[in-house]
């Protein structure tokens, strides 16, 4: 037990150093992803399913507290949206990396493995992983943590710069309309699932 107890702390204590390392300077964690070849199954098990799994850690002690101090509280309905979050998050993000890939393959006439993409993708998307955890506990922060997440452009910016180099080629014009075009992406799918989740 304890042995597993220091393989989940470690990887939390990276996974934090990661997503610090994104926030700083965006660019020297791209070129380490570009240097390391990192793959999707790395990808998942360093970045992916720790911070979902940290969504739905922080929405259940939301839901156990919320439980003894509200009146009539629906436990069970509140549980299930909790354990709901990260999967909506999840096929969020596949669904993105679907769309973007299109993009690419249409608007830059470039065709991109969907690993490749989806791997962009989840980094790109850190700042929106980070945002919901907060929101798991602390829902009212969400008028704040909107606008926390237009960080999430320059990660996006930043990727297409050094990740997708090849892609955008010397004269990089479609470089800020693919920013824009991806944050676009991200965040609508991504909120309009929140939204449907929410009303259920």
């Amino acid at each position: 037990m304890k042995m597993n107890f220091e393989s989940i702390k470690n990887k939390y204590v990276s996974l934090y150093r990661e997503c610090y390392d994104f926030i700083v300077d965006p660019n020297i964690v791209w070129e380490k992803v570009v240097t390391e070849r990192r793959s999707w199954t790395d990808t998942q098990t360093r970045l992916l399913y720790p911070l979902l799994g940290l969504i739905c850690l922080l929405g259940l002690v939301r839901v156990v507290v919320q439980n003894f101090y509200i009146s009539g509280y629906n436990l069970l309905e509140e549980t299930l949206i909790a354990l709901a979050w990260p999967v909506i998050l999840a096929i969020s993000l596949m669904i993105s990396a679907l769309v973007v890939r299109l993009y690419i393959k249409i608007f830059l006439k470039k065709q991109v493995d969907f690993e490749r993409i989806v791997i962009f993708m989840t980094y790109a998307e850190i700042p929106v992983f980070l945002s919901f955890a907060i929101m798991a506990v602390l829902p009212f922060m969400f008028p704040v943590l909107i606008f926390v997440n237009f960080y999430s452009a320059l990660i996006i910016m930043s990727g297409y710069n050094v990740y997708f180099a090849d892609i955008m080629g010397e004269d990089r014009k479609y470089h800020f309309p693919s920013t824009l075009i991806t944050f676009i992406i991200i965040y609508a799918l991504t909120y309009l699932a929140w939204g449907a989740l929410a009303k259920i």
